[in-house]
């Protein structure tokens, strides 16, 4: 086979001649080697640029050995809770129990915990004491700053926060990830990576300032058209409140 699946087991990594991966990618959903689902894209592009990736999907919450039938990963462990938003999963608008989990081996429900990002950290830390844990995907984008949390009915702060992991990918991760993960063989940890790059990221935006000041004197030129179509917009809205008034109909002209 010139195209083998990822590793989902420690002996497909033992048939590769590996003992230890580089990251085991962590994913709450099964695996699908299909570039819809994030573990068999980004793991295959770790893997074509030199890094070793094992894939832990749907893992088994409850039991901290799940965690380790790998081994203490090199460089870390990559942590998604799937292509959906692990609340949204499980639960329907109605905070109802769903009965099916479309990303799930069969689409049965309940392999999936909530909160995933939270759940799967945890038992990473009881198992792996200090290994760099790095998340992404959509749970993690939509909730990396504080946001309101439909199922709780409260505010809740960051995701990088609750669930203690040292760094956040946001969007689209192709291009973080492989940065990130040079980082990490260099030596750094996550978060001295995390620093590394956030410092780099700084001076490149240094080096934007002049296509920002001509975007911001651009905005100035084209304020005063926009002055006049608001000033145009607020004429018509006058006169047809004036129409509506002398025709008696019922409106609200604020």
């Amino acid at each position: 086979m010139t195209n083998p699946f990822l590793p989902v087991s420690k002996q497909d990594l033992l048939d590769r001649g590996i003992d230890e991966p580089d990251f085991v990618f962590v994913s709450g959903d099964a695996y699908v080697d299909h570039a819809s689902f994030a573990s068999a894209l980004l793991g295959r592009l770790l893997e074509a640029n030199g890094y070793s990736v094992a894939i832990l999907p749907q893992p088994d919450w409850k039991n901290v050995e799940e965690f380790r039938k790998f081994g203490r990963p090199k460089l870390g462990f990559l942590v998604s809770a799937g292509a959906m938003d692990s609340m949204v999963s499980n639960y329907t608008a109605n905070n109802k129990p769903r009965s099916e989990d479309v990303y799930a081996h069969g689409g049965v429900a309940g392999h999936r915990p909530d909160r995933a990002l939270i759940t799967y950290i945890s038992k990473i830390r009881e198992a792996y004491k200090g290994v760099n844990i790095l998340i992404g995907g959509i749970e993690a984008s939509l909730r990396r700053t504080s946001h309101y949390d439909y199922w709780s009915n409260t505010v809740r702060r960051s995701i990088l926060l609750d669930s203690k992991a040292d760094l956040l990918m946001y969007g689209m991760g192709e291009h973080s990830i492989l940065e990130i993960a040079a980082k990490l063989r260099q030596g750094s940890h996550s978060r001295r990576a995390r620093d590394s790059l956030v410092h780099e990221q700084g001076r490149r935006t240094a080096g934007t300032r002049v296509l920002e000041r001509a975007q911001s004197q651009k905005r100035r030129n084209h304020a005063p058209f926009l002055r006049r179509n608001l000033q145009k917009h607020a004429g018509m809205q006058e006169a047809l409140c004036r129409k509506l008034s002398r025709s008696g109909a019922e409106h609200r002209c604020d």
